[in-house]
């Protein structure tokens, strides 16, 4: 008997959903369609049924987890995590953790972790992110790490930026970038490879400054002439 309950419903789940599922354009590889409303438990078990199947063109809605092809609209799981395989456009919240695999457009939210593989733009908050290449304004409670910034990005632990940081960069830890062009403000520690800006903290490191300043107790700079020095160290040219 229970075989037969679960089989029609399941079922209904499967006739339901298509009634309002529609074609779209396989963005992931994985979508067979788009669905206006997703409402989630956690993935697979939804409505229409294989969230993973669809995208979300609307509202996506769930308790734990949501998997997603894409999603263009908004997506909240208070208790949980949403994934999105391929893009993500409009509002992305969840409890534990957001993870967009492809490129995310938008704003996104979580008490957790903020991940991203591609592209991120736009508004993020919440106490760790990793992006690949971010444009936009960054909050973060703890860390704030990833490979490219542009814009502000702010950590209380800190920020680390692999290869370059554009715009402003605050913590009350320390910042730590390849390349900046434009400023790093820590409560302890800045330091890049190449520095066209200012680094304002407690110690300040830069092996290259070729238009620069820096202010702190200790400033240093490797390729100038007077290479430590405190309160202000600069280069401005010959």
């Amino acid at each position: 008997m229970n075989r037969i309950a679960k089989s029609l419903v399941l079922s209904l789940a499967l006739a339901t959903g298509s009634v309002f599922a529609q074609e779209a354009e396989d963005v992931s590889g994985e979508a067979v369609g788009y669905t206006p409303v997703l409402l989630s438990l956690a993935s697979p078990v939804s409505f229409p049924y294989g969230n993973h199947m669809w995208d979300v063109r609307g509202a996506a809605l769930g308790l734990f987890y949501i998997d997603m092809p894409s999603t263009y609209g908004v997506a909240f799981t208070p208790f949980g995590a949403n994934l999105n395989r391929a893009d993500m456009y409009g509002v992305d919240a969840a409890g534990l953790f957001t993870w967009c695999q492809g490129n995310a457009y938008g704003v996104r939210g979580t008490l957790g972790v903020n991940l991203g593989n591609a592209e991120t733009a736009g508004v993020q908050l919440g106490s760790i992110s990793w992006q690949r290449k971010f444009q936009g304004i960054d909050f973060e409670l703890a860390l704030a790490v990833g490979e490219t910034m542009e814009g502000w990005q702010m950590a209380v632990l800190g920020t680390c930026n692999k290869e370059k940081t554009t715009g402003l960069n605050v913590a009350v830890g320390a910042n730590l970038a390849k390349e900046v062009k434009g400023c790093q403000i820590a409560g302890i520690f800045n330091e890049t490879d190449y520095l066209t800006g200012c680094q304002i903290g407690l110690f300040n490191f830069a092996k290259e400054c070729p238009k620069g300043l820096q202010i702190g107790l200790i400033n240093i700079i490797v390729d100038n002439k007077i290479k430590a020095l405190p309160i202000v160290n600069g280069y401005f040219g010959e």
